[in-house]
Parts: C-alpha cells; structure tokens; sequence
C-alpha cells in the first residue's frame, strides 16, 4: 500500500493541534499516513503537547522559532521509511503534481493542490490535498 507522509508544522497552536491531527487521521484515502509534527519553538504548550504523541507520531523539537520552511525541511529530512531516502519521499509527494493530476486551489491561504480522480492510484490517491506552502 502507498504511503502519504504529512508533515504539520507548528508554532504555537496548542488551541487547535489536536483538531488538525484527528482530521489528517480519519481523512478517509487509501494509503497509509504518517505524520510528522514539527515543533518550530512554540511557548504556549504545543511543544509539552506534541511530546506526549510521540510514540504515536514522528515529532521533531525546534530549540527556537526558525520559520516555516525550516519546519518543512525539517520534516522532510526526517527519518525516512525503511528503504527510502528524502529525497524519495519528495519526489513522492511532488509527483502528482508535476504529472498533471492536480487541480490547483483558487482560495486564499496556503496553496493546495487537490488529487483529481481520473488519476491512476499509483501516481496519487483521488481527494488527497497536497500543501505546497503559503
């Protein structure tokens, strides 16, 4: 089964880490999710709260706030799956949008591309959302 690696970094989102978390859980494709949360040196607790789920998720500490990409890459250069290296999983995650199978998002906020259903499952799964960034 292909496998989707989510990476969520945070900064000081304690009041709604826990919301974002069960929805990437139970979002209903058909692959196998890992999440990867990124503390990017939060003071409001989401750190202490983050530490608890980390047997559960990939959690990695920033010591001090260094900003969102750095967050990302910090996700991305984690630990890899077995038989994998980061620079697989990038090009996993960028496939299906290099390949055309995604439909770029129109509102305002982060820039999502959307995983259409016409694609073949190897390339993505249908009505995954892929962050790309602000």
């Amino acid at each position: 089964m292909e496998k989707l690696s989510v990476i969520i970094p945070v900064y000081n989102e304690l009041a709604t880490i826990a919301e974002i978390i069960r929805r990437v859980e139970e979002a209903k494709i058909p692959v196998v999710k890992e999440i990867i949360l990124v503390d990017d040196g939060s003071t409001d607790g989401s750190r202490e709260y983050l530490r608890q789920l980390s047997g559960r998720h990939t959690v990695v500490l920033h010591e001090k706030n260094r900003g969102k990409g750095a967050a990302v890459r910090s996700g991305l250069s984690g630990p890899p799956a077995a038989g994998s290296s980061s620079k697989t999983r990038i090009s996993n995650m960028i496939r299906p949008i290099t390949a055309g199978c995604c439909a770029r998002s129109r509102r305002a906020g982060p820039t999502l591309f959307t995983v259409r259903a016409t694609c073949s499952p190897t390339r993505a799964p249908a009505g995954a959302t892929i962050t790309a960034g602000d």
